[in-house]
C-alpha cells in the first residue's frame, strides 16, 4: 500500500497498524491531527452483526476519517459467486478444522447454504451463507448439524444503506469486481 500511496501521500506521513478485526476498537492507532484512513478488507465485517460493526466505526473513526471496506454481495448475476466462494477448498478445510477443535475424529460432510435474513430495514434481501459439517454418527447412524461458519451477504443498496444508517458516515465511493459479487467501499465519518 505504502508503493501505492506514494504518488499521493510523502513516505514519512505513511503509518500503519495491522490488527486483528476483534481487537480494533480496543487499540489507539490514530495519527493525531491527520485524517486516518482504516480499511478492512477480507470480508470480516460479515461475521458481525451489523449494530456490532457500527458501534466499533463510531468508536475508532473520527470526523474526516475515510473507512475503505470490502464485502461479498448478493449480485443481480446469481448466487454462483458465493457458492463457489465456499466450495474452495481453503473453505472446505477451514470448516474441518473448526469442526475438528469441538469433536475430533468423526466423519462428516460439507455443505453450505443460504438463510434469509429479516436484518435490513430498506427492503433489499440479506443472507446469511452458512458453512456446517453433517456429522454421521458411526453406531448409532444419527446425524447431526455442525454450524462452522456464517457470513453475511448484502444487496448492494442494502451494504449502501447499511453503512449509511447511523447518519455519520456518507458512502463516496464504490467498485464491484466484474462479476458483481464483491464491493469496495470508500465511506467518510461526519
Amino acid at each position: 500500500m505504502r508503493n501505492e500511496l506514494s504518488a499521493f501521500l510523502p513516505s514519512d506521513r505513511f503509518t500503519y497498524q495491522q490488527t486483528l478485526f476483534e481487537e480494533l476498537g480496543d487499540r489507539e492507532y490514530r495519527v493525531l491531527g491527520v485524517r486516518n484512513l482504516v480499511t478492512m478488507l477480507g470480508f470480516e465485517e460479515g461475521n458481525e452483526h451489523p449494530t456490532a460493526g457500527d458501534r466499533m466505526l463510531e468508536r475508532i473513526l473520527e470526523p474526516g476519517d475515510l473507512f475503505l471496506s470490502e464485502m461479498q454481495i448478493l449480485s443481480g448475476g446469481g448466487w454462483h459467486p458465493i457458492f463457489n466462494f465456499y466450495q474452495n477448498d481453503l473453505m472446505r478445510r477451514f470448516s474441518k478444522i473448526a469442526l475438528e477443535r469441538r469433536r475430533p475424529r468423526v466423519d462428516s460432510e460439507y455443505g453450505v447454504c443460504l438463510v434469509p435474513l429479516a436484518l435490513g430495514t430498506d427492503g433489499s434481501p440479506t443472507m446469511a451463507a452458512v458453512t456446517a459439517e453433517r456429522v454421521l454418527g458411526a453406531q448409532s447412524g444419527d446425524e447431526s448439524i455442525f454450524v462452522t461458519n456464517y457470513c453475511l451477504k448484502f444487496a448492494l443498496d442494502g451494504y449502501r444503506h447499511l453503512r449509511e444508517s447511523s447518519g455519520n458516515l456518507k458512502v463516496l465511493a464504490e467498485r464491484t469486481t466484474a462479476d458483481g459479487s464483491v464491493v469496495f467501499q470508500l465511506t467518510r465519518r461526519f
